[in-house]
């Protein structure tokens, strides 16, 4: 059944349902009824409560990409004052 579904969005709130079958009453009657279930989700979603955020505070959330940043400038400055070359491979030389 779903081969026989067509969804064409236009524009933010608009789209074109197809259903094909050999049986045009058939199709009429499914292209309505699958209309009514698109039309009747975007009402029921719009009509939703939004989301409450999530209970975790944003401070810990970038507290990583703090710690990340810090550790990559001292790697720079490591890189900077060697050569651009790491402990381990200057052994190996």
């Amino acid at each position: 059944m779903r081969n026989r579904i067509n969804i064409d969005t236009k524009e933010k709130n608009t789209f074109i349902l197809k259903f094909q079958h050999e049986n045009p009453e058939v199709a009429k009657r499914v292209a309505s009824r699958l209309g009514s279930f698109f039309v009747e989700e975007n009402i029921r979603a719009a009509n939703r409560p939004p989301r409450k955020p999530r209970s975790f505070s944003w401070m810990r959330c970038r507290r990583p990409g703090k710690e990340l940043e810090a550790q990559e400038e001292k790697l720079k400055q490591y890189k900077l004052q060697f050569g651009g070359e790491l402990p381990q491979q200057s052994r190996q030389t």
